[in-house]
């Protein structure tokens, strides 16, 4: 199986990846925004050839690897700043709906 092929297998079959878009997406009307799935599809196709071009330099892997725990953790970080952001948002809006 060509790697290309292997890489979309493993994302579309990813839950993670299912719960994302159907989470994020959820609240648009893609029937007044056609536009928008043509530019997401593009997004991601760039963004994947453009990860897939740059760890396939041995320098990338070699850097990647040594800084393993630094990547982790600072994607852990960012990841848990954006939940307690749209937890905060979340809180704040049944407040004031509340009210």
């Amino acid at each position: 199986m060509s790697p290309f092929l292997s890489g979309v297998i493993t994302n579309l079959s990813n839950p993670k990846v299912i719960f994302y878009f159907a989470s994020v997406f959820a609240n648009f009307n893609f029937a007044q925004m056609q536009w928008m799935v043509l530019v997401l599809v593009l997004e991601t196709i760039v963004y994947f050839s453009l990860v897939a071009l740059l760890f396939s330099k041995a320098f990338m892997m070699r850097l990647y690897e040594k800084n393993l725990k630094l990547v982790d953790y600072t994607s852990a970080c960012i990841f848990f700043a954006f939940v307690v952001f749209i937890l905060i948002q979340n809180c704040l809006l049944m407040i004031n709906q509340g009210n």
